[in-house]
């Protein structure tokens, strides 16, 4: 998939989503401004990733593979966290943290031990990322771009290939509450960032809409806040 690459949309930007540009650089989206609030390599670090834990702690991980907490101020180096160079952290539905190496395998943290329990190329896949949706459901990106989601009672990977015809670096999902009538529906999206740094949203079908380089930027990660 080759993006459009004079589409630089602000149409339709999340107010919550926070990135992590191809220069390690981190970015808020900013409504009042149409752009991007442009934080740099905030505390001094050039990122891969930034995430939270299920507490609100703020995470990241630098370029050399080492692990950051925020502590208000600056990043609280955590290094290589239980000895691996990590690509990506992620917390599941019941606050479990999963980790991919460096070299493509999955790691589930003992937090018991503080050890990482090594499950290898879980299913056969060498891994770019991991993400959970609101279902608790786990989707895998493998480093050919490809896709899967994970059942866990056959030990395997569903095979989704290269989901919309695009190969990726990375998903994301929003969870947006949406109150209508003393009602309140919650409405989840699924975010892309392809392989050409541009950015997707899934259509819910069959394809996804390309968002290009919002605000001119290259994406390396999405974090919706």
């Amino acid at each position: 998939m080759q993006p459009d690459i004079t589409n630089t949309s602000t149409a339709n930007v999340p107010l919550n989503l926070m990135v992590v540009g191809t220069e390690g650089n981190s970015g808020i989206w900013s409504p009042v401004f149409d752009k991007w609030g442009n934080l740099g390599n905030v505390g001094g670090w050039t990122l891969k990733m930034i995430t939270k834990d299920p507490a609100g702690k703020v995470y990241c991980v630098g370029t050399e593979g080492n692990v950051g907490i925020w502590n208000g101020s600056s990043w609280e180096n955590k290094g290589n966290m239980g000895g691996w160079t990590l690509k990506m952290l992620v917390w599941d539905s019941k606050g479990d943290l999963w980790g991919v190496g460096t070299e493509g395998n999955t790691g589930k943290w003992d937090d018991k031990n503080k050890k990482w329990n090594n499950l290898g190329n879980l299913g056969g896949w060498t891994l770019k990322m991991l993400a959970f949706d609101t279902k608790g459901t786990m989707w895998g990106v493998g480093t050919e771009g490809n896709v899967g989601t994970w059942i866990d009672k056959d030990n395997k990977w569903n095979r989704l290939g290269n989901l919309g015809g695009w190969t990726l670096k990375m998903l994301a999902f929003n969870k947006e509450i949406i109150k209508k009538d003393d009602k309140q529906t919650v409405v989840e999206t699924m975010w892309c960032v392809g392989t050409e740094s541009n950015v997707g949203c899934w259509d819910g079908v069959t394809s996804w809409d390309n968002r290009g380089y919002i605000g001119g930027w290259t994406m390396n990660w999405l974090y919706f806040l």
